[in-house]
């Protein structure tokens, strides 16, 4: 599996997937392996910035939770892909159940931010992701160094910068 993350970073994404679902063949309740793919899923789009797996990442991830529900981190990771799913309340129900959890933070606002955004819920909106950005502003190394943290980021903003408000 740590071969999957290897080729994932090099943006060998095929060949990443690849090694995620022989993770799981080999053990259909690794939930570290379950966790790995629905995260690939839901935080890797195609060439037209779509999420094509989504669907496929929920069923892993809720499995993966299914095996340890009080991992805050599987928690978060089904959040995200009930959003890139646009199942924006259950990703705001579970996302706040990540945070319960002790996962408070970037990866929960951000996506509590783009969710609420989704459902016309602007000020919560706006709340989650004034937190992120007092976060990143306190821990600029630590994004910079975090390529997909920026990438959530600009994917907020993006969105919560959309005219249609």
């Amino acid at each position: 599996m740590l071969f999957g993350n290897a080729l994932q970073s090099q943006g060998k994404t095929d060949e990443a997937a690849a090694e995620f679902r022989a993770a799981i063949a080999i053990d259909p309740k690794d939930k570290v392996a379950l966790n790995a793919i629905a995260w690939f899923w839901a935080t890797t789009p195609d060439l037209d910035g779509q999420y094509p797996h989504a669907a496929e990442a929920v069923l892993h991830a809720q499995e993966a939770v299914r095996l340890d529900p009080e991992d805050a981190g599987i928690v978060n990771t089904l959040g995200v892909a009930l959003y890139r799913t646009n199942n924006w309340t259950e990703a705001i129900e579970t996302l706040q159940k990540s945070i319960e959890l002790g996962s408070d933070n970037a990866h929960n606002w951000l996506f509590l931010a783009m969710s609420n955004w989704q459902l016309d819920n602007k000020p919560e909106a706006r709340t989650w992701y004034e937190k992120s950005t007092i976060w990143r502003e306190t821990n600029a190394a630590r994004v910079e160094d975090d390529p997909e943290l920026q990438a959530f980021f600009t994917e907020a903003e993006t969105l919560l910068k959309n005219p249609k408000e």
